[in-house]
């Protein structure tokens, strides 16, 4: 039984349980939420894993991502990730210099390559009756996707505003327009008209008197550009024998975080005023082991 003393056992062996919840709107739906269970044993999970492997592992989103090598320069990396001031632009001429680095290596940047706006994320509710999120539309978005995960008791929640409920935790991230597109019309992303979306009541509440709540995120889906030179000829004979110097990519998104019904500003203005660092919940062995294998 959830919250029984079979869960998180201080020997190291626990049950777990992985609770995921779909689509926008206060009621949970028929048919929610898909459950996992496994049991860990001497800290391995035993059992056929299969069934939670391909719960989480979602939609198949095309890695696209470039690591930090002689090949490629990337920005932000994990080296330089300094703020961007809050009226900081990329709109102009942009020029790349370092060694074995292209002298040509220069483009400009528009409007539509610019940051995107911060997503003004506003709430309203509870976790026992329900939460509404809603936002003004963000220039340039594609697209939208929310993604919240907590606990209920010892039971990992997952929640996803798509309409299906394989989507996954792969498409939290850059996402080509064209995949945004047809993740669009086949109702796993909201459509950039959309400005509002409900969390189902109580599956982030508790059930056993634990520290409930957990962490939403969202991801305006933003354009796309590129940039080659020399351009590619559109004679076929000397399109064979193109060869680039260097090629640029450019991805927009914008993204908000919020923790689910916690009320951090109120949290803060205590602490401040007491002059504390607020203590954090210690978390069961089996909240460790869930997060682990979420990797989170």
């Amino acid at each position: 039984e959830l919250g029984g003393n079979t869960y998180g056992r201080a020997d190291g062996n626990a049950k777990a349980r992985i609770l995921i919840y779909w689509g926008c709107g206060l009621e949970v739906r028929p048919g929610q939420p898909r459950e996992i269970k496994f049991e860990v044993k001497d800290g391995k999970v035993i059992g056929d894993t299969s069934k939670w492997g391909t719960a989480m592992q979602g939609r198949y989103v095309p890695d696209r991502t470039v690591d930090v090598d002689p090949r490629y320069a990337l920005w932000p990396n994990e080296k330089l990730r300094k703020m961007v001031p809050a009226n900081g632009s990329l709109v102009g001429n942009h020029k790349i210099v370092g060694d074995k680095v292209p002298e040509s290596l220069q483009f400009e940047l528009t409007r539509t390559q610019d940051f995107m706006p911060q997503i003004a994320l506003t709430k309203s509710g509870s976790v026992e009756a329900g939460l509404t999120y809603k936002w003004p539309a963000v220039d340039r978005a594609n697209g939208y996707v929310l993604s919240a995960m907590g606990m209920q008791d010892d039971a990992m929640v997952l929640w996803s505003s798509s309409e299906t409920p394989d989507a996954g935790m792969g498409i939290m991230d850059y996402l080509p327009p064209s995949t945004v597109d047809k993740w669009i019309k086949e109702k796993v992303l909201l459509a950039p008209s959309v400005t509002s979306c409900s969390i189902p009541k109580g599956i982030f509440a508790s059930n056993g008197g634990q520290a409930a709540g957990g962490m939403l995120q969202m991801i305006a889906f933003g354009p796309e550009s590129h940039f080659v030179y020399p351009p590619k000829p559109t004679d076929p004979k000397l399109a064979a024998a193109w060869n680039p110097e260097w090629n640029v990519r450019v991805r927009n998104k914008s993204t908000a975080t919020a923790m689910v019904g916690i009320d951090m500003g109120s949290m803060q203005q205590v602490n401040e005023e007491q002059g504390e660092t607020p203590q954090q919940p210690q978390e069961s062995k089996t909240k460790k082991l869930l997060k682990g294998l979420l990797g989170r």
